[in-house]
């Protein structure tokens, strides 16, 4: 009797308990809940930020109207004006009536919480594509799952969840590198693709330079991995590229 209620009580353990994999799903999707919680425990933006928020609220929405020479450019931030760009033409569409920039100076919180959301959505996304690339290079759940724990090991990166500011982007730089930091060191067979890291890398590289100048120690890392001065300077080619493309305004005020 006891054997049979204690088989009962394992079998009702084993439906209610997710299994493994799905975790890669389940954990991502606390992101976005975690962010929204944040965001509403944080009120008025323009009542207590101590990043300007409003400076790349109202700086997206001058590149969304086809100004791009911005002048907030010392962090310097682009990749996120260009999403709140993004975010404020898509929204103010399903708004018609004042044109854009109106809108946006009438309803302020409005597109800069719907920028968080779609911000936080990404992040999302790409920790789930970071947590499956890890399990499809390792086949060990325990890795993939570690690697999407670490988005939620420390205060800075969650609390960025309701601040519009570029660390709020880095989430999804940091597991677009890591995944290709996983290929290289799992893929045996790289068949003289070495310059395809050099490309994947200088993107990355140049995204995160954009975001934040912080982000420069990270040439060690493509510096250290790729064999040979030609992908190093492939890569390094790369980054200034895509540097000056995603860094337009940058290298329009300079």
């Amino acid at each position: 009797m006891k054997i049979r209620k204690h088989l009962t009580l394992h079998s009702l353990f084993f439906l209610w308990t997710p299994p493994a994999k799905l975790w890669l799903i389940l954990i991502p999707l606390l992101l976005p809940v975690a962010g929204w919680l944040y965001i509403q425990s944080s009120g008025l933006y323009f009542l207590h930020c101590v990043d300007p928020e409003y400076g790349y609220l109202l700086n997206g929405v001058l590149i969304a109207c086809g100004k791009p020479d911005v002048q907030f450019i010392t962090n310097p931030g682009i990749p996120v004006h260009y999403l709140v760009a993004l975010v404020s033409s898509v929204i103010h569409f399903f708004r018609p009536g004042q044109p854009l920039l109106e809108d946006v100076l009438t309803h302020p919180e409005l597109y800069l919480k719907a920028s968080l959301y779609a911000i936080n959505l990404l992040n999302a996304v790409a920790l789930f594509f970071l947590g499956y690339a890890a399990y499809l290079f390792t086949k060990q759940v325990a890795v993939s799952l570690f690697l999407q724990l670490l988005f939620f090991t420390h205060l800075l990166t969650l609390e960025s969840l309701a601040r519009l500011m570029p660390e709020s982007l880095m989430g999804i730089i940091i597991c677009c590198w890591l995944i290709v930091l996983l290929k290289l060191r799992y893929t045996r067979d790289q068949s003289g693709g070495y310059h395809r890291y050099g490309l994947f890398f200088g993107l990355l590289f140049a995204i995160g330079v954009a975001d934040k100048l912080t982000f420069l120690p990270f040439v060690i890392l493509p510096l250290m991995l790729l064999p040979g001065w030609k992908n190093k300077l492939i890569f390094g080619g790369y980054a200034l590229l895509f540097f000056v493309v995603f860094a337009y305004p940058v290298t329009v005020n300079y």
